[in-house]
C-alpha cells in the first residue's frame, strides 16, 4: 500500500510541465512579452502558475509569502488564484514593480481617463516648455544625453506637480503607475546597454546612433502598463490581500504575527558580485526618482547600490556562525571541502604563472625574445586578452564602427602583433618589445591579485550560505504547521569548475529542523535574464557554463 501511495505521488508531481524553452507565450491572463518594467533573474509566470495552482491542489493554500518577491511574479499568479500574498525584498526598485503589478485599480475608468489626459497634456507641455530644472547626480551625463536629460526631468517635475494635487485616497495607486512607468523609461533611454543586466556603457558608434524621446517613451510605457492593469483586473477571481513591503528576508519583520501555508520563492543563486547584478541594474532608476519613491510611496532608497546589502554582500549583517550552517549540512561540508582542494591547485597554478613572467621579463629586459613554444598556454591567453584589451579599446573610441566590428578588428590585430612579434627579428621589433613589456607587467599585477583573491571566494561563498541559513529559520517562524515551502534554486558554478548544489543544501537544512521532504523536480530553462558563461577564475579568456537547469524542492513542516 505505501508503495502505490509513493507511485501516486510521484505521478502527481511529474505530470506537473515545467519546462519552457524561450519566451513563453502566455503567463495566467496576459502575454509575457507585454512587459510592466525589465528585471534581471524573472520567473516564467507560466511555470509559477503551474506549481503554484498544482500545491494549491493538493494542500489547503490560503496564502503565500515570497521574501525575494523580485518583479512580483508570484504576487501576480496568486492574486489569480485568490490568496492572499506577501512579499518582501531589499531592492526598492523589486518593491516598486511588484506592488505595480498586483495593483487593484478602483474607479479604474476615472483613473485611467485622468491619467491619459495628464500623458496627452504631457506631450503638448514639453514642446512649449522654456526653462526645465535639470535633475542632476554623479555621473548623469556619462550615463544620458544631454537632450535625455531634459526631458526625463521634465517628466519627473511634472509627475510630482500632478501626484501634488491629489489626496490621498487613490494617490498610491497613480504613484504605482506613473513611477513605474517613469523608471521603465530611465533604463530604456540611458546609455546603458540593455541587453545586459549590469552597466555597461554603450559603444562610441551606438551612442552616435542611439537617437530616442524621452516623453514619447514614457506617454508609451504608461498606455502600455494601463492596458495590461485592466486585464489584470478583468482576471480577478476573487479579492485577496496583497501586501508587499521594503524588507530583509532573514528578518521578515514585517509579517509580525502573520503565518502562511506556503512559502513559494527563487531566491538568489549567489552574492550579486557573481552572480546577478540587481543593484547595479536598479541604480539609475533610483538615482533619478528615489525622492518621489519615498514621498509617495514610502519606498525609503536607503543606498543606490543595495548589492552590497543583499545575501552574501559586503554590508549584510551575518547571524549564523560557519559551524552552525556546516553542523547541518553535509552537502556543505563536502564543498567546502572541495573548494579547499580547487583553492590550493590554483594558488600553485598561479605562483607557477608568477614565477614564469617573472622570469619572462628579465628575458626580455636582457634583449632576449622568447618563441610561443616557449610559451604556457594559459600565461599567453592571459597575455593575448590583456594586447586584445588594448585595441578593443583604441578601436572602440571610433564611433563609425560597431560593436561586432571593434570585435573584429581588435581580434585581428592581436593575431598580427603576435605574428610579427613571434616572427621577426629583435632589432626590428622594438615598438612592440617595449609594448610586450607593458602588457606583461600587467599581466603579472593580475596574477598576482588573483593569488590574493581566489582564498576569498571560499569566505564569500560561505558568508552567502550564512545568510541563506537566516532565511530558511525566518521562513519556518513564519509558516503554519502542516505549512509547505517550495524553493526554486539554481546550481552556480565557483572557482571555474565546482558546481554548488543549492538543492540538497537547503533540502539538508530542512531536514535538520523536522521538515519532510515531498518532491524534487528538475527543470531546463532559456528565460531567466541570467549570464549563460561567465569567465574562470585562472584564465579570463576560458568560459564556463553558468546555470542552465532550475531545482524546485518542495518540503512540508511536520
Amino acid at each position: 500500500m505505501a508503495q502505490d501511495n509513493y507511485k501516486k505521488d510521484d505521478y502527481f508531481w511529474r505530470d506537473l510541465n515545467l519546462n519552457y524553452s524561450g519566451e513563453n507565450n502566455y503567463a495566467s491572463f496576459f502575454p509575457s512579452k507585454s512587459n510592466t518594467h525589465a528585471y534581471p533573474a524573472k520567473a516564467v509566470p507560466d511555470m509559477v502558475f503551474e506549481l503554484l495552482n498544482h500545491i494549491k491542489s493538493r494542500y489547503n493554500i490560503k496564502s503565500v509569502l515570497d521574501p525575494f518577491v523580485g518583479s512580483g511574479t508570484t504576487a501576480l499568479e496568486s492574486k489569480y488564484l485568490g490568496l492572499d500574498f506577501y512579499g518582501s525584498d531589499l531592492n526598492p526598485l523589486a518593491i516598486l514593480i511588484a506592488r505595480t503589478k498586483v495593483l487593484t485599480l478602483s474607479n479604474s475608468n476615472y483613473m485611467i481617463k485622468t491619467i491619459k489626459d495628464f500623458v496627452g497634456d504631457l506631450q503638448l507641455g514639453y514642446e512649449n516648455a522654456n526653462v526645465v530644472k535639470l535633475t542632476t547626480f554623479n555621473n548623469i551625463d556619462y550615463w544620458f544625453k544631454e537632450e535625455n536629460i531634459r526631458e526625463l526631468s521634465y517628466i519627473k517635475e511634472k509627475i510630482n506637480q500632478f501626484l501634488k494635487g491629489k489626496g490621498k485616497k487613490n494617490i498610491e495607486n497613480y504613484a504605482l503607475i506613473l513611477l513605474n512607468s517613469f523608471s521603465s523609461s530611465i533604463r530604456y533611454c540611458s546609455l546603458s546597454r540593455n541587453s545586459e543586466f549590469k552597466l555597461y556603457r554603450m559603444s562610441p558608434s551606438d551612442i552616435e546612433k542611439f537617437n530616442v524621446n524621452a516623453v514619447e517613451v514614457f506617454s508609451n510605457n504608461i498606455i502600455g502598463l494601463l492596458e495590461m492593469l485592466k486585464e489584470v483586473n478583468r482576471a480577478y477571481k476573487v479579492i485577496s490581500n496583497m501586501q508587499v513591503e521594503l524588507g530583509n528576508a532573514k528578518e521578515l519583520n514585517f509579517m509580525e504575527d502573520k503565518k502562511v501555508d506556503l512559502i513559494l520563492t527563487s531566491p538568489p543563486y549567489g552574492d550579486s558580485s557573481s552572480t546577478v547584478a540587481y543593484g547595479q541594474f536598479s541604480r539609475l532608476s533610483l538615482q533619478w526618482a528615489s525622492d518621489l519613491l519615498n514621498k509617495y510611496l514610502g519606498i525609503k532608497v536607503y543606498s543606490d547600490n543595495c548589492d552590497e546589502y543583499l545575501l552574501g554582500g559586503k554590508k549584510s549583517e551575518i547571524e549564523a556562525g560557519i559551524e552552525t550552517i556546516l553542523s547541518r549540512s553535509i552537502t556543505l561540508q563536502n564543498l567546502v571541502s572541495e573548494m579547499d582542494q580547487v583553492i590550493n591547485e590554483d594558488v600553485e597554478q598561479l605562483n607557477e604563472m608568477k614565477c614564469e613572467l617573472n622570469n619572462w621579463q628579465k628575458q626580455l629586459e636582457a634583449g632576449n625574445i622568447f618563441t610561443l613554444e616557449q610559451i604556457d598556454n594559459k600565461i599567453f591567453a592571459l597575455l593575448r586578452e590583456r594586447v586584445r584589451l588594448d585595441f578593443y579599446r583604441e578601436y572602440n573610441k571610433e564611433t563609425n564602427l560597431s560593436r561586432k566590428e571593434v570585435k573584429k578588428l581588435s581580434a585581428e590585430k592581436t593575431d598580427h602583433f603576435f605574428e610579427e612579434l613571434f616572427n621577426g627579428h629583435v632589432e626590428d621589433d622594438l615598438d612592440n618589445i617595449e609594448f610586450l613589456k607593458e602588457k606583461l607587467k600587467r599581466v603579472l599585477e593580475t596574477i598576482k591579485r588573483k593569488i590574493q583573491a581566489v582564498p576569498k571566494r571560499k569566505d564569500e561563498v560561505l558568508n552567502f550560505f550564512k545568510d541563506l541559513y537566516q532565511v530558511v529559520v525566518s521562513t519556518d517562524r513564519v509558516l503554519n504547521h502542516d505549512g509547505i515551502q517550495a524553493w526554486i534554486v539554481g546550481h552556480r558554478t565557483v572557482l571555474g569548475k565546482i558546481n554548488i548544489n543549492m538543492k540538497d543544501v537547503l533540502n539538508d537544512w530542512f531536514e535538520n529542523i523536522g521538515y519532510e521532504k515531498v518532491t524534487d523536480l528538475t527543470r531546463e530553462y532559456s528565460f531567466k535574464r541570467l549570464p549563460h558563461h561567465i569567465n574562470s577564475t585562472v584564465n579570463r579568456n576560458d568560459q564556463i557554463k553558468t546555470m542552465m537547469q532550475e531545482y524546485i524542492l518542495i518540503v512540508k513542516k511536520p
